[in-house]
């Protein structure tokens, strides 16, 4: 399996840790391990990397969610360069609605391969661009493969890391980002939630409110309850400083409420005894580690898709306080609740499930690494172009000079380089490896324990597992 001449390899990713390098961690590790390649990590703005790396490959998150990947996978095909994508957006509507197209203005898909999640976005693809059908495959959600394979965080650990050793029970709730219509970009994305109807944005600010309430009644009334309130992850990029509120800020004033930013969710999935969320899919992730979950649910006619989704219908509804308080009590006392383990509802989690992830089995990863081999395979027939591209190689340049700048004390804090922080923080990747070596125990025992190296060696298992593509 191991291969004598390394392959080299950029993934170019927005920042070193999160989902996108998530997504990437198993099939780093199959390269790493397996086929000994070299790989490098590199921050999306720093594409001038490709001509001082002289890549074999470079991989992308995707090539539709950024400008940058859209601008980077062009440029490599341009030059013969071979481009793997993960569908990292990858759970999108099939009505037509969604614009599977995103930031890639070429309206090209510029990867060798299309990484789909499921066949239901496999199939709509094929439909909708059948010029690139050839090319659109299934291989699952790569990220969901660390539900099967890592150990998560416990909630004891959690607990003493914060000083909250005396909370009993731990409830979890995923943020909706409500302060979004404060921001410019933030105001764009919910219109567009709302289906481009701007009068709807006089409604998030009296849901927020309700949601809140429904929040604060269930902290008063369970003292013996840690509140985890986790800020969505779009709401936070768009701002340092605060400009209005979520339905989380008003609440972090209470002794047993924290609010997480950057924790990693499925940590935190697990840390807690039961999951709630306004409209989100991490309820889907708390399925995946089974866990029992709420949706908060006070208007019904708020969500123009969450009859789609039917999150509504695969988990309890709490529409006030005093319901959410009940659910908690009941879980407490019995230690489950008797509605979230409804046949009804568990065959509605399980047919979302499956259009979402694709599989949950952990293999997700080794279904594209059977397309990434195909790849390596027509290597020595490309003829690839590293040459410099002026854009590419004036924002290289400035980075460079901005490293300095912002180690002055104070200088990142200033408005003009507060949001390019983010940038210099990650460019390096110093923790990455760090993280990476922590999770490899993780990868070699879910490989013994498989027993995947003989099976990929001597069993096919990469063409059983993708067979349905072909």
């Amino acid at each position: 399996m191991k291969s004598q001449n390394k392959i080299k390899i950029i993934y170019f990713v927005d920042r070193e840790d999160g989902r996108d390098i998530e997504i990437f961690l198993p099939v780093y590790y199959y390269l790493k391990e397996y086929l000994n390649a070299e790989i490098k990590m590199s921050i999306f703005y720093d594409a001038q990397q490709i001509k001082y790396y002289k890549p074999d490959i470079v991989f992308l998150p995707n090539t539709i969610g950024a400008e940058y990947y859209y601008l980077i996978g062009k440029l490599c095909q341009e030059r013969d360069i071979p481009v793997f994508a993960f569908d990292s957006e990858g759970n999108f509507k099939t009505d037509g609605t969604f614009n599977h197209w995103g930031y890639n203005l070429g309206k090209n898909y510029y990867q060798e391969y299309v990484c789909c999640w499921s066949k239901r976005t496999r199939d709509y693809l094929k439909e909708k661009e059948p010029e690139f059908a050839h090319k659109i495959v299934t291989t699952g959600n790569l990220g969901a493969d660390r539900y099967q394979i890592y150990d998560f965080m416990t909630k004891e650990e959690y607990l003493k890391s914060r000083g909250k050793e005396q909370y009993k029970y731990v409830v979890g709730y995923a943020a909706w980002a409500f302060a979004k219509p404060n921001y410019p970009t933030g105001k764009i994305d919910i219109i567009n939630y709302f289906n481009g109807d701007e009068s709807r944005l006089a409604t998030v600010e009296p849901q927020r409110q309700e949601v809140e309430a429904v929040l604060e009644y269930a902290i008063q009334n369970n003292p013996d309850t840690l509140f985890i309130l986790k800020v969505h992850p779009l709401e936070k990029k768009l701002h340092e400083e605060k400009v209005g509120v979520n339905e989380c800020d008003n609440l972090e004033k209470y002794e047993n409420v924290i609010l997480e930013y950057d924790f990693n969710i499925a940590d935190l999935i697990n840390i807690c005894d039961l999951w709630t969320s306004f409209e989100s899919t991490t309820a889907l992730e708390a399925w995946l580690m089974h866990k029992e979950t709420l949706i908060i649910l006070t208007n019904p006619n708020f969500s123009p898709s969450l009859h789609l989704s039917k999150y509504d219908v695969a988990q309890p509804k709490v529409a006030k306080g005093e319901q959410l308080h009940s659910y908690i009590e009941e879980f407490k006392a019995k230690g489950k609740i008797a509605d979230f383990h409804n046949p009804e509802m568990d065959a509605i989690r399980k047919s979302i499930v499956a259009p979402v992830f694709g599989f949950s089995d952990g293999f997700n990863h080794l279904r594209a690494i059977r397309y990434v081999e195909e790849v390596i395979q027509q290597l020595p027939n490309r003829k690839p172009i590293y040459k410099t591209n002026f854009r590419f190689w004036l924002l290289h340049y400035l980075i460079l000079l901005g490293r300095p700048i912002m180690k002055i004390p104070g200088v990142e804090n200033f408005w003009k380089f507060k949001k390019f922080k983010w940038v210099f923080r990650s460019y390096k990747f110093k923790n990455f490896e760090v993280y990476y070596q922590e999770k490899k125990v993780l990868f070699d025992r879910f490989y013994q324990k498989n027993d995947l190296r003989n099976k990929i060696e001597n069993e096919n298992l990469l063409h059983e597992l993708t067979k349905f593509n072909d």
